[in-house]
């Protein structure tokens, strides 16, 4: 499965829905692919949003996701 369809599921809330969401994106993308702490740049072939508010996610937007969750 594609790593931008799996870290979809993850979200809990985007900064459009939740004001407190502090997390990029592509931070979890960095959890889901193994590259923490690398220097990395996405780019999302396909349009991802988020499942609470349906706003579009980009690389950078801003999110909650529930981090004891093993992705």
């Amino acid at each position: 499965m594609n790593e931008g369809y799996r870290a979809q599921r993850q979200i809990i809330s985007c900064e459009a829905c939740n004001p407190d969401a502090e997390i990029p994106f592509d931070w979890l993308l960095d959890r889901l692919t193994d590259r923490s702490g690398s220097t990395s740049d996405y780019v999302l072939v396909h349009t991802l949003t988020c499942l609470q508010c349906g706003a579009e996610i980009t690389e950078k937007t801003l999110i909650e996701w529930p981090e004891d969750n093993q992705i």
